[in-house]
């Protein structure tokens, strides 16, 4: 339930890290803060400073050895992709005391007008996370900064659509094209032609 707090030993996993990066968020989370209360306040004043004073990246960027990677991206490199974000805030949040958790999955995506249906790419994933705010449950926060994927327009964005629909088309009536569908196709065929006359069996 989005409501129901999380038990005592979940509750006690969605704070845990390592000791020596609870004292460095502890310090930073502070200084973002400076003495705001309350989760909800802390967990925007957070989720607002990643979003303005850090750089999303793509750029392959590995931190190296015995280096912890998120202290080096809030530190060091203030550049990164929506996991360095999300893990980020994600321990600020945990070393402020609020339960947090990494959540990954889609964002955005494409309707594709020609197959009738919408379109989520690999490009798509994300991960964002999710803080427990008392007396309102899990809060969801997105600390990536908003990057715009344009999708080509002109006559290459409709192009692109009518391959993507055909590509749909194929995976549905060919390659997965199984008994059940051959069925349901069938019947099909046997109403329409019943109803023109035909009678079939």
């Amino acid at each position: 339930n989005i409501l129901s707090p999380p038990p005592m030993d979940q509750s006690q996993r969605l704070l845990h890290m390592p000791d020596e990066v609870r004292a460095k968020l502890t310090a930073l989370g502070q200084a973002w803060s400076k003495g705001r209360e309350g989760p909800e306040a802390i967990a925007n004043i957070f989720e607002a400073r990643l979003r303005k004073d850090f750089k999303y990246s793509l750029e392959g960027d590995v931190a190296p050895e015995g280096k912890d990677p998120v202290l080096r991206f809030l530190f060091e490199t203030k550049k990164g992709h929506c996991e360095y974000f999300a893990s980020s805030m994600a321990l600020l949040l945990r070393a402020a005391g609020i339960p947090s958790r990494v959540v990954n999955g889609f964002a955005g995506g494409e309707w594709n007008r020609p197959g009738g249906f919408f379109l989520v790419r690999r490009q798509n994933a994300h991960s964002w996370v999710e803080a427990w705010i008392d007396g309102v449950g899990w809060r969801r926060y997105d600390p990536t900064p908003r990057v715009f994927n344009v999708e080509p327009g002109g006559f290459m964005a409709g192009l692109r659509a009518q391959v993507d629909a055909a590509r749909l088309q194929w995976m549905r009536w060919v390659v997965t094209y199984n008994a059940q569908k051959q069925l349901e196709v069938f019947l099909a065929m046997r109403r329409t032609a019943n109803k023109a006359g035909w009678k079939l069996p």
